[in-house]
């Protein structure tokens, strides 16, 4: 199936808070040569991308969501292609794709934000557990 730039936004504009479209973004606006390791993505994005409040996400489950990227086509053509040495880098017009990223929009993070009273309340139940429930 061909898809045009109007199919690319129509499928994907519920799609800013998964970790391909994160990469994505990073790809087009950020990196260098608009090339990056999948090391690399997972350094900038494992906070933004993550769940939880605390813990960046697990490596694992990023590469997964990452793998979607490689399956992005645009008018008969794979947005992203994967090239030795483990990186990404982008296989279609730049200005294009922003053009399109524009029309999408900025990537959602879903991460939740604690808010300084619940950050303080967890520091004070750390410091005060006497840890040896767990024996």
């Amino acid at each position: 199936e061909l898809i045009t730039p109007e199919i690319f936004i129509e499928r994907n504009k519920d799609k800013r808070d998964k970790i391909w479209y994160h990469a994505l973004y990073y790809l087009i606006y950020e990196a260098e040569d608009n090339l990056a390791s999948k090391i690399l993505l997972y350094e900038m994005l494992k906070e933004v991308t993550s769940k939880s409040p605390i813990d960046p996400i697990p490596e694992n489950q990023f590469y997964f969501g990452l793998g979607y990227i490689l399956r992005l086509s645009l008018n008969d053509k794979q947005v992203i292609k994967y090239i030795k040495g483990g990186k990404f880098k982008v296989n279609v017009g730049i200005v294009g794709m922003r053009d399109l990223l524009e029309e999408l929009g900025e990537p959602i993070s879903r991460r939740p934000i604690l808010k300084d009273d619940e950050k303080k309340k967890m520091y004070e139940e750390f410091l005060n557990d006497d840890f040896f429930d767990q024996i």
